[in-house]
């Protein structure tokens, strides 16, 4: 059950996230939104292309986690497998913003270069 909860939580989280990103709903600020460089604060073009593509990224990470969400409905009642779609979300949720950052942190770098703010 814990790998079932755990996986539709952190579902839930990214898809939500990655809408707001996306459909551009979230200003320049300190708080939320892909903040991977000063470069996003320099310029609204920057600030939303980045976080649009960050919130490309959450959204394939939501799926991700959808898909292991279902499976550990389908292996509810077994709980070393539970344990395993623990770990596999565990192992998402970090491995995936991680690249997700770094991706998005050479975006702001090249598109501040093209700006001439670099």
């Amino acid at each position: 059950m814990i790998g079932f909860i755990t996986s539709l939580i952190y579902t839930i989280f990214f898809f939500f996230s990655g809408m707001l990103l996306i459909f551009r709903k979230v200003k320049p600020n300190h708080i939320y939104g892909f903040r991977v460089s000063k470069f996003v604060f320099k310029s609204d073009d920057i600030w939303y292309e980045v976080n649009t593509k960050g919130g490309i990224h959450s959204i394939i990470i939501g799926f991700v986690l959808l898909v292991i969400t279902l499976l550990a409905l389908v292996y509810i009642n077994d709980s070393m497998m539970q344990v395993i779609f623990l770990f596999i979300t565990l192992f998402i949720t970090i491995l995936g913003p991680i690249f997700s950052l770094i991706i998005t942190y050479n975006l702001a770098h090249r598109l501040a270069k093209e700006k001439g703010l670099k």
